[in-house]
């Protein structure tokens, strides 16, 4: 296990980003697995999207925004470590929706959510996931057209889609629990494993100094 977080972190500190060790955090899933070909897809209990074997050693936890420049390019070799890593059970994905770049990145995260609550399928947030990064490159086409989008790509009802979103909040939880973690930019990753009692509501902190990377500041 060691090894492979080893490999992680290099892969991760070559792009620059913002990462830490930290203990294991209370991800227990609140839903019945589904699986994308060979890998299952499901939720934490408080809403976060996974990917990968409940089972696996190491959990890596991405926060990125959709508008982000960083967090875009950063997404294609996060499916690379999806494919290396999380297709052969040794570590899982974990993904927390930042929004902190306006209104957009609101909305952007809000459809990533509101994907898999229409469908019922949370292997389409990962395909969902992938075209709203596509969908944010160059300022980004409106929250509008990109529902459009996403709903005749993934044969979804638009009208669903935009209903969804007046609610959709796990951003917001996502965002605070990005903070409490000690974030402070876009993409930031935490490599998670060990044992951790998060039962007195203890939340997970740095072992070594934060930093930026090119990111935006989480106000």
């Amino acid at each position: 296990m060691l090894r492979i977080a080893m490999v992680l972190m290099v892969a991760l500190i070559a792009l620059g980003c913002q990462f830490s060790l930290v203990p294991w955090v209370d991800i227990s899933p609140a839903g019945d697995d589904t699986l994308q070909m060979d890998v299952a897809t499901y939720r934490t209990s408080d809403g976060a999207f996974i990917i990968g074997n409940r089972n696996a050693p190491i959990t890596i936890v991405i926060f990125s925004d959709y508008m982000c420049s960083h967090c875009q390019r950063y997404n294609e070799t996060m499916n690379m470590i999806i494919d290396e890593f999380v297709r052969t059970e040794q570590a899982r994905v974990e993904r927390r929706l930042v929004a902190i770049l306006g209104e957009l990145s609101i909305q952007y995260a809000k459809l990533a959510e509101c994907v898999a609550v229409v469908s019922g399928d949370n292997r389409l947030f990962w395909v969902a996931n992938d075209l709203l990064f596509e969908y944010g490159q160059t300022g980004g086409v409106s929250s509008d057209e990109a529902r459009g989008r996403l709903a005749n790509r993934l044969g979804l009802s638009e009208a669903s889609l935009a209903e969804c979103a007046i609610t959709a909040d796990q951003y917001i939880t996502d965002g605070d629990w990005g903070r409490l973690a000690g974030l402070t930019g876009t993409p930031s990753v935490r490599i998670l494993f060990g044992t951790f009692d998060a039962t007195d509501g203890q939340i997970p902190q740095p072992i070594s100094p934060s930093y930026m990377a090119g990111g935006v500041d989480i106000a």
